[in-house]
């Protein structure tokens, strides 16, 4: 998700290339990008705070960075505690993990 003031507008290829502007040229050669839709609901909650999804876009590979999308965003089965933030949305710790696992396993460690 974009952050008010600070993200405004951004898409992926701007995130990475704010990252590598801050770290170096070579520091990315791959990112892991949320692919799914959040429900409505919680879009709507987001957007009442100047915030929106990141746009998944093809400019990253330009960058000469590999883009690879899945799901990432957790399931919410049951309403959650208040403390627990019920209204923010989430990376799922085991899709990331499947994706890392999968990315990791199509790669070329010769």
């Amino acid at each position: 998700m974009t952050q008010a003031g600070q993200t405004d507008g951004f898409n992926a290829t701007d995130h990475c290339r704010a990252l590598t502007q801050h770290l170096s040229d070579d520091a990315l050669d791959c990112v892991v990008l949320n692919d799914a839709q959040p429900t409505a609901a919680v879009m709507q909650r987001y957007r009442d705070e100047a915030a929106d999804l990141v746009a998944v876009d093809p400019g990253v590979s330009k960058l000469g960075v590999r883009a690879v999308t899945a799901n990432l965003i957790e399931d919410i089965p049951a309403p959650r505690v208040l403390w627990e933030k019920q209204d923010m949305l989430r990376h799922d710790p085991d899709k990331l993990a499947d994706a890392l696992c999968r990315l990791y396993g199509d790669m070329d460690l010769a």
